[in-house]
Order: structure tokens, then C-alpha cells, then sequence
């Protein structure tokens, strides 16, 4: 998913000025970020009926968007679509493609941006602050210069390496990455669930088998269905077959009777209720 790394003053203020330099009137309302989701439309439109006291309709309003998935939500409401960039042949560059031309460098972004957008950028350095952002493989070598940090934060992010990467050794080689670009007396805040002591331990764990139904085992196909369906087949699971869907998915030590590793048992106590996200929950 893409995130804009401009502040939300600052494009405001360019809106502002390309509005003032073309003569339209604008009215700027923040949309906040939220989760995806078929009501996008919906919820933009209370947004700006909240700050302006008044609700768009189809009678009043155009919208310009480029996105056909967000078009169509739209359209579903009544509204008429100006389909800017999606309505040339060929297509020029939406946005983001000028955006990424700026963060690498390519001197071109300039010659596709308004005048507007130039002199704020300009004005406040923002080019500069954009080429701040990376987006790189964590255990695939250094992100930073060396010594060029002073505060690195991260969250629920380690175990991930540990469960993703080569365990233990991947968590060692992010650390000392994190290490090589931290200045002198710099830091590293690290927010992430932990694992209990004694792992290894046996418990007993006492599942309930009414909550929910029993298959005969495990399905196999969960990777080939839509999100919603995984979401809806595990939800309908008692907590004891589930845990045999989770052993299933993440092979997970079986079988269980009613003893298990203490490690396994909280591994699993952590992330049954994730149907959602089923698939990528380790």
C-alpha cells in the first residue's frame, strides 16, 4: 500500500496555490487513512459533509478519479466519473510515477508538476525530504549509511524476521544492521511480542469443541480461496479444531491430546482469533 510521505499541510497549501494561480475556487478537506474497504466512498463523503456542513450528491458534484476500483464505488452511488490519467490513450503518468521520479533522482518530475507544486516544494525543501523514504529488504543489506541515524523505532516487526528469516540468525543480522547505521550514543527502540521463558516446558491445554464445528481434519485449500471466505471458514471453527486448522497452515507439532510445548501452546493462543488475516498471522 502506498503512503503519500508529503504532510498533510503541505499538500494543502499547494492545492491553495495552484488554486489561487488557475483562478478555481477550492475547498480542501482532509480523508483520513483507513483499513481497505467497499465503503471508501461512503466515508469520504461524511468526511466532507464533517467539515464542511454539507453532503455532495450526484446532482452537484463530479468526481475526478483514476482508480476504477475507487471509480466504481462512485458510480455505485450515482455519481458521474471524470476519469483524468484513465481516460487518456496512452496513459500518462499518474502521481505516484512522477513521485517515485523525484525520489530517484530524475530531475524530469519537474518538467509534469505544476508551478504550484514546484514552489512549494521548492520553498520548503520537500524534494529532499522525499528522498528520505526507502523501501528495501531489511535482511538484504544496508538500508542507511553507515552512521547516519540517530533513532531507529520498530515495531512488530522482529518476530516477524525470526518467523520469516533463518530464526535466530536473521534477528542477529537485523540487529547489527541497525547497529552499522546508529551514530555514536544513538538508539534503537524495538515494540514487538516476546516469546515465554521455558519453551520447551509441556502444558496442558483445554480447548473448547462447542464453540464451533468439528471437521473430520483439516482443509488443505485455504491459499486458493478469497480473504473473506478464509475469514468465514475459520470463524466457524470450534477453538479445538482450529487449532488443527492452524497446524495444518503453519505446520504446527502435532498431533496434541491434551499436552503441548508451552512455546507452541502460546504461538497458537496469540493468533487464533486473527481469521482475517489468517494466512499470514506467524
Amino acid at each position: 500500500m502506498t503512503r503519500n510521505p508529503i504532510a498533510y499541510d503541505r499538500r494543502e497549501v499547494a492545492i491553495e496555490r495552484f488554486s489561487a494561480q488557475t483562478g478555481l475556487r477550492s475547498l480542501v478537506v482532509p480523508v483520513f487513512d483507513t483499513m481497505p474497504t467497499d465503503r471508501f466512498a461512503e466515508l469520504t463523503l461524511k468526511s466532507v459533509e464533517a467539515v464542511l456542513g454539507g453532503r455532495l450528491t450526484p446532482e452537484d458534484t463530479v468526481v475526478a478519479c483514476s482508480t476504477a476500483e475507487v471509480a466504481a464505488m462512485y458510480e455505485d452511488l450515482g455519481f458521474t466519473i471524470a476519469p483524468v490519467e484513465a481516460g487518456e490513450d496512452p496513459p500518462p503518468d499518474r502521481p505516484w510515477h512522477v513521485l517515485l521520479r523525484l525520489a530517484a533522482g530524475d530531475g524530469t518530475w519537474r518538467h509534469l508538476a505544476h508551478p504550484a507544486t514546484l514552489d512549494v516544494f521548492d520553498r520548503y525543501r520537500l524534494d529532499e525530504q522525499v528522498r528520505y523514504f526507502y523501501c528495501h529488504n531489511v535482511l538484504g543489506g544496508a538500508v542507511f549509511p553507515a552512521r547516519s541515524i540517530d533513532t531507529t523505532l520498530t515495531f512488530a516487526l522482529t518476530h516477524e524476521i525470526y518467523s520469516y528469516g533463518e530464526r535466530l540468525d536473521a534477528v542477529r543480522r537485523f540487529a547489527q544492521a541497525i547497529y552499522d547505521h546508529t551514530v555514536p550514543g544513538g538508539v534503537w527502540v524495538n515494540s514487538d511480542v516476546c516469546g515465554p521463558d521455558g519453551r520447551d516446558r509441556t502444558v496442558r491445554l483445554r480447548l473448547r469443541d462447542d464453540d464451533g464445528i468439528n471437521p473430520d481434519k483439516p482443509r488443505t485449500d485455504l491459499a486458493a480461496l478469497e480473504q473473506q471466505e478464509i475469514a468465514g471458514y475459520v470463524e466457524s471453527l470450534s477453538t479445538r479444531a482450529r487449532l488443527d486448522q492452524f497446524a495444518a497452515d503453519f505446520h504446527f507439532p502435532l498431533p496434541f491430546s491434551s499436552t503441548i510445548a508451552l512455546a507452541d501452546a502460546m504461538e497458537f493462543l496469540e493468533h487464533k482469533d486473527y481469521a482475517d488475516n489468517w494466512l499470514s498471522n506467524p
